[in-house]
């Protein structure tokens, strides 16, 4: 496949409206679980809504485990042959990942060092992060942060890394995979990693900053792409293996974090590559909100210690309207998110197809050689 046929493969696929809804619903419970877990906001509201802020703390969270499921769906979709071979060399599809992430990521870090400067003039909450030094910054640029140690200089950011990690562990499975016999199923070691991980890994809460504690639910997410795509010669296996594996491991260890990890890919596996009328309202809204989904994760911190900072400031109006503070939080995180999608995500999504990360960092080398 030339380079324009691999572009055009990763970038300019047709949006799938089941996964946006997915992604839409999951960014949001995440948004919501984050401002009624931190700072004066989440008193207010647990002193009002004790129940609301319960269910939103303890089960908001679960959504990640949607995002899981979407994102190995996705990376199926997106960059694996039916054999199971990649289409391009590992490390570029990693590299290319990788900038996809991380160029957003670095921006949204820098909204948040300056939020968290200006949040400390007004507010001692434990929450907000110290001040960093470079050394903390260029670890979560490396996404490194959870594996060092380093303090994490916003919520979340810790996704952000393990999902560079399992997708360069689904790519390292299925390289393995073509040089097993060809009856071999494209599934075995999918299979395999994702037994592993439900049974073994992700009951070892140490290693929850490692791929392998997650890749229970991103492997079924490439499970139910397999077993809704009709080209694949094990449709109906994959199927099987969904349904029957998950379902024998929460017999054995009941856990609502698989059960919703399930749910989401027999959801995709069964709808999720439907399309349905471009001209329906609900397509056009799930699909705009969709494509902004990582920029409101990104920066919906920011917008948190903002707001948190303006109630310890002034405290009177949280105690008698915290549903308010909360909806206009959450709302400002929407509206931070598009204008973060338009003038950092996009430009930074034309430049990784371009390849010009790459150029300019070659460009920079030069200048650095020919400069000592």
């Amino acid at each position: 496949m030339s380079e324009l046929l691999v572009r055009r493969e990763i970038f300019a696929k047709p949006r799938l409206p089941v996964v946006d809804v997915l992604r839409v619903l999951a960014a949001n419970l995440i948004v919501l679980h984050h401002f009624v877990a931190y700072g004066p906001l989440a008193r207010a509201l647990e002193a009002r809504l004790p129940q609301l802020v319960t269910w939103f703390f303890e089960y908001g969270r679960m959504a990640v485990y949607v995002f899981l499921v979407v994102a190995g769906f996705m990376s199926a979709r997106a960059f694996v042959e039916w054999s199971g071979s990649p289409v391009v060399p590992a490390l570029r599809l990693i590299w290319r990942r990788y900038l996809r992430l991380v160029l957003p990521l670095s921006a949204a870090l820098l909204l948040a060092i300056a939020a968290a400067a200006l949040a400390r003039h007004w507010s001692a909450e434990d929450f907000i992060p110290r001040p960093p030094n470079l050394a903390q910054f260029l670890a979560h640029v490396a996404l490194l942060q959870g594996v060092l140690g380093v303090e994490s200089l916003a919520t979340g950011v810790w996704y952000v890394a393990i999902e560079l990690q399992l997708f360069a562990l689904m790519l390292l499975l299925l390289k393995v995979q073509t040089g097993l016999p060809r009856r071999s199923l494209p599934v075995f070691l999918i299979t395999l990693a994702m037994l592993a991980s439900w049974i073994w890994f992700s009951r070892r809460p140490e290693l929850d900053n490692w791929a392998v504690y997650f890749f229970g639910a991103y492997a079924l997410g490439i499970l139910a792409w397999w077993a809704g795509c009709a080209q694949f010669n094990w449709q109906r296996f994959a199927w099987v293996l969904i349904v029957a594996v998950t379902t024998l491991v929460l017999v054995h260890d009941f856990r609502w974090r698989m059960l919703v990890a399930l749910l989401t890919a027999v959801t995709l596996a069964r709808y999720g590559l439907r399309q349905w009328p471009d001209q329906a309202w609900a397509v056009t809204f799930a699909r705009w909100l969709g494509e902004r989904c990582y920029a409101v994760f990104l920066v919906h911190f920011s917008v948190l210690l903002g707001l948190n900072a303006l109630i310890d400031h002034w405290p009177s109006f949280a105690a008698t309207h915290p549903l308010r503070l909360l909806a206009a939080g959450w709302l400002g995180s929407i509206a931070l998110g598009w204008a973060f999608h338009q003038w950092v995500e996009v430009p930074s999504m034309r430049l990784i197809q371009n390849g010009l990360p790459v150029l300019g960092m070659r460009r920079l080398w030069v200048a650095i050689r020919i400069g000592g």
